[in-house]
């Protein structure tokens, strides 16, 4: 393409596209519910893939700030091959980090439901029994006094959950460090407090409604402990699936013909990730059906166009006008009203996914594709509604045109 013909291009889009705005105008009320629907549509788009994606940020930053770094082992209670019980040994645990490579530290867990009671209330909530460890493994800190020590092992002591010991509390005053929880015939000591927590999906526990116990101290409320699930945390820069391995071939040689089930916590972001942008694609979906209703809008307004205009038409091939220069003049028309509410659309939607996140508590994160999604889909959606009237309106008879009503 020369530069002359680049410069005569260019000096024809400006005026066809004033005269496109011009002959919208003219129609404006036909040419606003065609408008509106492009704008619905789009705006659905934008806003559900942006608080698609800001849903599932949420939920990652929420699990990532718990660590990256957690192994969680897995090993049924119940009998095995050959009649033997399940459960793990609690020297295994122990002895589990220095087997690894990667380091860190595990905590054993004994995890049971049961009911509790403390100045004269009574509740439902867990009975998990552990050791010291348990506090660098899932990052728990405590809210009033103190957690677990080594010197605790076999004392009746109870680090209690936030929301349990709201329940738990006597009444006119909150549950403090010194009062005494009932568990089934055993009376047990507070000596710490959690604050609120979030939960972790990986561990299966929720700290809010649990009462910690020194592991060996869960024989005086449980007829039968049994170490079910070991927490391990290993290095940041361990490769998750390696550690995997190595911890589910150290316990498959103790695990006494039950079979060990191993889960990382990047193995568990990876499958939020998924979910994440499968819901995300689920809601571009749904808003593209808003964005059909808004294409068909435009295939109106264009036909309606075509045959109010046939006089216009045959007029214009009379004077020299070809096929494709009406074909283009009904095409830039059907551009400008699908890219105009595919911005204004884009922009709304924009505005509804911050608000929605604002209202939620959320971060809002801008999801870089929906706004050139939004609009492209929309603009596209838009041009090909268009083509048939634009179509239609070339094959039309200049003698034929000009002689109608």
């Amino acid at each position: 393409m020369t530069a002359r013909h680049r410069d005569r291009t260019g000096s024809l889009l400006l005026p066809l596209v004033h005269e496109a705005f011009a002959n919208l105008w003219a129609v404006r009320r036909r040419s606003a519910l065609a408008l509106l629907g492009i704008v619905i549509g789009t705006a659905s788009v934008v806003a559900l893939i942006n608080v698609g994606g800001n849903a599932g940020q949420e939920a990652l930053d929420q699990f990532k700030a718990m660590g990256t770094d957690l192994v969680v082992a897995e090993q049924p209670a119940g009998a095995g091959d050959g009649g033997r019980p399940g459960g793990y040994d609690a020297a295994d645990a122990a002895r589990l980090p220095r087997a690894l490579p990667e380091g860190g530290a595990a905590a054993p867990l004994i995890l049971s439901g049961t009911r509790m009671a403390a100045g004269g209330r009574a509740s439902c909530g867990s009975i998990l029994g552990t050791t010291p460890s348990l506090a660098r493994v899932a990052r728990l800190g405590v809210a009033t006094g103190r957690f677990l020590s080594d010197y605790d092992n076999g004392a009746p002591f109870a680090v209690v959950g936030a929301a349990l010991a709201r329940k738990l509390a006597p009444p006119g005053r909150p549950l403090a460090p010194g009062d005494r929880i009932r568990v089934e015939d055993t009376f047990l000591t507070v000596i710490g407090l959690l604050p609120d927590m979030t939960i972790n999906p990986l561990i299966p526990v929720d700290f809010n409604e649990t009462i910690l116990l020194p592991l060996d101290s869960t024989r005086r409320v449980l007829a039968s402990p049994v170490i079910t699930t070991i927490v391990l945390r290993v290095a940041p820069d361990a490769d998750p699936t390696e550690t995997a391995n190595r911890v589910a071939r150290y316990f498959d040689a103790r695990a006494r013909g039950h079979a060990v089930a191993v889960r990382t916590a990047r193995q568990l972001i990876e499958g939020m990730e998924r979910q994440a942008g499968l819901f995300t694609r689920l809601f571009a979906g749904i808003g593209g059906i808003s964005l059909l209703v808004g294409g068909i809008g435009v295939m109106n307004v264009m036909l309606m166009g075509v045959m109010e205009r046939r006089r216009e038409i045959g007029l214009r091939m009379a004077v020299g006008a070809r096929a494709g220069d009406i074909r283009a003049m009904f095409l830039i028309e059907a551009l400008v009203l699908s890219a105009t509410g595919g911005l204004a659309g884009a922009l709304a939607g924009m505005a509804v996914a911050w608000g929605f996140a604002h209202l939620s508590g959320w971060s809002f994160v801008f999801s870089p594709a929906a706004i050139p999604l939004g609009a492209g889909v929309a603009s596209v959606g838009g041009v090909l509604s268009g083509y048939h009237p634009a179509a239609l309106a070339a094959r039309q008879d200049p003698m034929e045109a000009l002689r109608a009503e």
